[in-house]
This record gives structure tokens, C-alpha cells and sequence, in this order.
């Protein structure tokens, strides 16, 4: 009799537990169904944004429904065609990936030939990148963009193209070299930084060499004030060539006015000549005319001076080594023998100090 009670207690619980699972499954399906309802409703909507040409605003609602359904081969295509569509070729290749690594999926064995060729486009626009050398923490950037630090121990996705590679490092001069990145392959870039040599080391010859083949000194570049450009001292070497060709003009006008105060053509023809009348009651004007002449041309004159003596010294003291220069300069003019350390405007002359 017991064992007939407890077969019956027994087939009792699992009848409960039956319908309690039963009452689960059918208490989910509709939160699935919504669910799935959601991701419909968003890949119809970024299909018709497609259809308009909108593949921005596509690419945003197919990336909304990645994050409703994350592993479902399909949405991932829909943000790989959009991103394709509006050019953005890395973010195509990156969700690509995501695509692949889904490859067991049953929606990617049925469409296996059109993801491939997908695949191919993307790759003719997306290559990758690897710098090899020292030395290590060096910064690695591409038309500016930093794209890793030496050593890359992996590559970084590019989009195919030429660019400008720097890798620079406090302490070293700076590397520049013009790279192309074709789609498809790796590009590797062996690189090496020189060390910066301390201007006390110049005259030892240390680092010439490594100078001229490397560019600058790591590090961020010397911020210069507006003093100095080179325009401006190219400026002041304009003024004084214009107040040089003013003086220039006064003087010729001065010789023109004495030229006439000294004959009798300032004494207008067919004029009663008045004996008492002296030429400064006559022809007082042009010797007025030619003292303002003469003013003139020795104020600009002296003007034009100071003003080309003024651009010769900024010029060349914005591209000497009084500070505001750096290491690579130093060391280019300790090449040709003389390194200017000074200069200085005086009265119609520029000094320089300097050491060989």
C-alpha cells in the first residue's frame, strides 16, 4: 500500500512540475515574439533608409538592432552593407569579423556566396599595418593618428591608401617616412630611432649623422611666438626696401625743386619784373618744397635702415639657437663649421655673435 502512495505522490510531482515548466515556455514565447517583433521593425525601417540613400541614419538604426540581438548573422550584414554604403570601411571590416566568427549559423550557410563576395570588397579597402623596431613606447601615427606604440605586437586595421608615418619618442629625433598601405595585406615598416645627442656632445661629432637622417627631436614639437615667424621679419625687410625707395623718390624731387629755385623758371613769362622783388619773394616755394623734399628722404631713409636691420636680425635669430631653435638646428650648423648663438640691430648694422 505504501509504495502505491508514494508512486502516486511521485507521478503528482511531476505533473506540477510539467505544467509549471509548460506555464514558463508559454509565459516567455510572447516576451521572445516582442522581442523579435523589435528587431523586425528596426531592420525594416533601416532597409527603407537604404532604399532613400539615408545609409547614415541606416547604419545607426541596424546598429540599434545589434544591441537588441547581438548574435544574429543578419543584423550583423545589415551594419556591414550600411557601413560599406557610407564609406566607412573599417567599421565594415570590424563587423565583418563578427560575421565570420558566426560562420555555423544557419542564415550564413544559406547566403555563404554573397557574404563571401562582401568579404572580398571590404578586404580591397582594408589593409593592415605594423611598425618593427625600437625603441619600445615610441608612438606610431599616420597622418597624425596614433595607431600604436613600438612594439606592435599586432597589426592595426588601415583603410588602403598613402600616408605620412611619424614615430617619435622624448629623447630621439624624430622619424618621418611616406608609407602605402595596399588592401588586403600586412604592411610592415621597420623603424629605429636615433638618440638625441646633448649639445655639449656636438662638437665631438656624435650625433651628426644621426641628425641628418632623422629629422627633429622626439617629443612635441617647440611652440614659437608671433615674433618669431619669418613673416614678420620678411615684413620688416619689405617696409625698408618701400621707405628706401621713398627716400629714394624725395631726394630726386629735392634736386628737381633746388634745380628751379637756382633759374628764372619760377618767375612766370610776360610778368613786370619787379627790381625790389628778391627770388625768395619770387620763387620762395620751391625752396620751401625742397627742404620738405629733403626732410623726407633722410627720415625714410634712416627708416628704411632700421626697418631692414630690424627683418635681418629676426630672421636670423628666429632660426638660430638663442632658445627658441632645437637640437637638429644646432647640429646642421655645427656641419658647416659656425653655430650663431646671438644677434643684435645697431645703428645702420646687425651684429652676430657665433662660435666655430
Amino acid at each position: 500500500m505504501r509504495p502505491l502512495i508514494w508512486t502516486a505522490k511521485s507521478g503528482l510531482a511531476a505533473c506540477l512540475r510539467a505544467v509549471i515548466f509548460v506555464n514558463a515556455i508559454c509565459a516567455a514565447t510572447p516576451a521572445f515574439a516582442a522581442e523579435d517583433a523589435v528587431v523586425e521593425a528596426l531592420i525594416q525601417r533601416g532597409i527603407q533608409l537604404r532604399r532613400n540613400n539615408s545609409d547614415e541614419e541606416a547604419l545607426a538604426v541596424f546598429l540599434e538592432a545589434e544591441k537588441q540581438d547581438p548574435t544574429s548573422v543578419r543584423v550583423l550584414l545589415h551594419v556591414v552593407t550600411a557601413a560599406q554604403a557610407a564609406g566607412k570601411w573599417l567599421l565594415a571590416d570590424s563587423y565583418m569579423r563578427k560575421v565570420t566568427a558566426l560562420e555555423s549559423d544557419p542564415y550564413y550557410q544559406r547566403h555563404a556566396d554573397a557574404i563571401d563576395v562582401v568579404r572580398r570588397s571590404i578586404a580591397a579597402r582594408v589593409g593592415t599595418f605594423q611598425a618593427q623596431g625600437g625603441p619600445d613606447g615610441a608612438s606610431v601615427r599616420l597622418d597624425g593618428q596614433l595607431v600604436g606604440t613600438l612594439p606592435m605586437t599586432a597589426p592595426a586595421s588601415i583603410e588602403a591608401g598613402a600616408y605620412l608615418m611619424e614615430v617619435h619618442k622624448p629623447g630621439y629625433y624624430r622619424l618621418r617616412r611616406n608609407v602605402t598601405i595596399s588592401g588586403g595585406v600586412l604592411t610592415r615598416e621597420p623603424v629605429e630611432l636615433n638618440r638625441a645627442v646633448a649639445r655639449g656632445d656636438l662638437g665631438a661629432g656624435a650625433g651628426t649623422a644621426g641628425a641628418a637622417a632623422a629629422g627633429d627631436v622626439g617629443g612635441e614639437p617647440v611652440e614659437r611666438s608671433w615674433w618669431q615667424s619669418p613673416a614678420i621679419g620678411w615684413t620688416f625687410v619689405g617696409l625698408g626696401v618701400a621707405s628706401g625707395v621713398g627716400s629714394g623718390i624725395a631726394f630726386a624731387t629735392r634736386e628737381d625743386r633746388v634745380e628751379r629755385w637756382n633759374d628764372d623758371r619760377c618767375i612766370p613769362r610776360g610778368t613786370p619784373t619787379d627790381p625790389e622783388q628778391t627770388r625768395q619773394e619770387r620763387c620762395g616755394q620751391f625752396k620751401d618744397q625742397a627742404e620738405t623734399a629733403q626732410t623726407i628722404g633722410i627720415v625714410t631713409a634712416v627708416a628704411g635702415a632700421v626697418f631692414a636691420g630690424v627683418g635681418i636680425t629676426q630672421l636670423l635669430t628666429s632660426g638660430s639657437s638663442s632658445g627658441s631653435g632645437t637640437v637638429a638646428e644646432d647640429t646642421a650648423s655645427s656641419q658647416h663649421g659656425l653655430r650663431v648663438t646671438d644677434c643684435g640691430a645697431g645703428f645702420l648694422t646687425v651684429a652676430c655673435r657665433g662660435s666655430f
